[in-house]
């Protein structure tokens, strides 16, 4: 099978961690990402099981009846991306008429939508067969807009991980090898940024003069043209020249896993991206969660946080942020559940990329159900 996919292609750990977590689960199918700007070139060379090419979005449309499937890499379904919608739903349209599937995994909508965009965003949706959402929130706000659809309640991508990735025992509860996923300005005022890039820089100070063999990695999700490597230069700069030298800047470089594998490393984390608080829950690490967007309270909710946060740009207490990561503020059960609800997540595209798996789903009614929609 064919199958035409998009995604955020600028190095960001979110989405590559999507596209190779999909190619493994699909390895039978043939996957087409659409890349104007080879922007996923070198994530289709790091490809293993070489079902992972790219098109131009162009050439996606003049090749729309090769493709079986339209696969969008969810994510954040906010009011300012309205723009992305109209060329989504032409492909979606595209692909349909040559009889294929449109599925969306793993989104997030927003708390609430503008009156005036809701025509938008159901236009799109309207032309998925499935969807599936990574917190309750979103699933209960999708149900409000399009009530009678198919769409599936599951939790982040990153879950699905759970049994398979090797967690580091600790030596002692002692946090000698701190994380601090930083995040670059994007949609913040300037004051917020610099407001943030303090706080952390007074954070990392206050942490490093501690003991002598503490040390500080800041942990890059993003390099592309939104850069955390720029903030953590940024925050290195307000350190005092006596402490830099302790202070490391992990960057992801488009292997995943070996990410992990340096967050792995720390002994707790404070996240600023989505995806540090996915990875920090799943690998059992202490953490800080600084909220900056609905996706990042919705998974707190869900796991029943009730510890400090901070809001991006809000000035931070090191010495209180220091003590809630000595601090379990999340109930463990809610967690369980949550990252149980990880077996879901493929459920949707099973359906309809895996024939073998629809005896086990049970939801051929469903399908039906989903085709009377158009």
């Amino acid at each position: 099978m064919n199958i035409l996919l998009e995604a955020y292609l600028d190095r960001n750990f979110g989405d590559d961690l999507f596209v190779t977590l999909l190619t493994d689960h699909y390895k039978e199918h043939q996957f087409y990402l659409m890349d104007n700007d080879s922007r996923g070139f070198s994530l289709v060379n790091c490809s293993q099981y070489g079902n992972l090419h790219t098109l131009t979005e162009e050439d996606a449309l003049v090749q729309i009846e090769k493709f079986h499937a339209y696969v969008l890499v969810g994510g954040d379904f906010y009011p300012p991306y309205y723009s992305r919608y109209k060329g989504r739903v032409e492909r979606a349209k595209g692909i349909h008429k040559n009889g294929g599937s449109v599925l969306v995994l793993g989104a997030s909508l927003y708390r609430e939508y503008p009156e005036d965009s809701l025509p938008t965003v159901r236009e799109f949706f309207r032309q998925v067969d499935a969807v599936t959402f990574r917190d309750g929130q979103s699933y209960a706000k999708y149900k409000e807009i399009l009530p009678v659809s198919c769409s599936f309640l599951s939790s982040d991508m990153m879950f699905t991980l759970a049994e398979k990735l090797p967690v580091r025992a600790k030596e002692s509860s002692e946090i000698r090898v701190l994380g601090i996923s930083i995040r670059s300005v994007m949609n913040a005022s300037d004051e917020q940024y610099e407001a943030y890039c303090q706080s952390i820089a007074q954070l990392v100070s206050v942490y490093l003069n501690q003991k002598a063999e503490n040390q500080v990695q800041f942990l890059a999700f993003s390099t592309g043209d939104y850069d955390d490597r720029d903030t953590a230069d940024r925050i290195i700069e307000m350190v005092p020249r006596s402490l830099k030298e302790r202070i490391e800047v992990a960057e992801y470089s488009r292997d995943v896993f070996a990410f992990i594998d340096r967050i792995n490393l720390c002994d707790a984390v404070v996240c600023t991206r989505f995806h540090s608080l996915c990875t920090a829950l799943l690998l059992g690490k202490p953490f800080y969660p600084i909220n900056y967007e609905a996706k990042v309270e919705n998974l707190l909710k869900e796991i029943g946080y009730t510890g400090e946060s901070a809001a991006y740009g809000e000035k931070m207490e090191p010495e209180a942020v220091l003590e809630a990561l000595e601090k379990v503020c999340f109930d463990q059960e809610k967690l369980r559940i949550y990252m149980e609800r990880a077996k879901h997540f493929f459920d949707a595209s099973d359906i309809f990329l895996d024939d073998g798996a629809l005896p086990n789903v049970g939801n051929e009614m469903l399908i039906q159900m989903t085709r009377q929609l158009y």
